[in-house]
């Protein structure tokens, strides 16, 4: 984001990060948004040429899903949806 971004930038970039996502996983893409991704962004500006007048706010990671990989095999209990979500018509 450019330095001085207005907070709102914010949101539209929450939006536009999870399109990503819900657009790679259309494809077959696995994605994982995370911090460790843009936690040297000095090291991200030398290997992208990002300029020092961008903040660097948000990391996701493409790829391919590895079923067989430790990481993969986590899982979580969800809250039902419900409990979270009322939709009036």
């Amino acid at each position: 984001m450019p330095k001085g971004y207005s907070p709102w930038s914010l949101y539209d970039l929450g939006a536009f990060g999870e399109n990503i996502i819900l657009g790679a996983s259309d494809q077959g893409i696995a994605s994982m948004t995370a911090y460790q991704f843009v936690k040297y962004p000095q090291m991200l500006r030398q290997q992208l040429a990002i300029s020092d007048q961008e903040d660097i706010i948000i990391g996701i990671g493409l790829g391919y899903r590895d079923t067989t990989a430790m990481v993969n095999q986590i899982t979580a209990s969800r809250m039902d949806l419900n409990k979270i979500l009322t939709i009036y018509n």
